[in-house]
């Protein structure tokens, strides 16, 4: 006992903008996340913006660690 523990959280989008806030708002003040990973599965342009202007928002706000990854392409679930 007594060892921190901690976790990585995924969060995967695809033109997905207006739920990425809320799920960031579920998890900013855990102590326990030490990192956030968001793959975006080839959203459109106009969503692409939107997801990374949310990143970078919550990552200067809450200074969460988080790494943005994109597709160029979708890709799809599997």
């Amino acid at each position: 006992m007594g060892e921190n523990k901690f976790i990585t959280v995924g969060i995967p989008t695809y033109n997905s903008s207006m739920y990425l806030s809320k799920c960031l708002d579920s998890i900013k003040d855990s102590k326990v996340i030490d990192e956030i990973l968001i793959s975006d599965d080839g959203s459109d342009l106009t969503e692409l913006i939107k997801i990374k202007q949310i990143v970078s928002l919550y990552e200067s706000r809450y200074s969460l660690n988080i790494n943005f990854f994109e597709n160029t392409t979708n890709e799809g679930a599997y």
